[in-house]
C-alpha cells in the first residue's frame, strides 16, 4: 500500500512538471509570436 502510494505521487508529480513545463514553453512561444509582429 505504501509503495502504490509512492508511486502514485511520483507519477503525479512528473505529470504535473510536464504540464508546468508545456505550459510555460506555449507561454513564451505566445510571447515571442506576438512580439515579433
Amino acid at each position: 500500500m505504501k509503495f502504490q502510494n509512492l508511486s502514485v505521487k511520483r507519477l503525479f508529480g512528473r505529470v504535473a512538471m510536464g504540464l508546468v513545463l508545456s505550459m510555460s514553453g506555449i507561454t513564451i512561444a505566445l510571447f515571442l509570436v506576438t512580439k515579433q509582429t
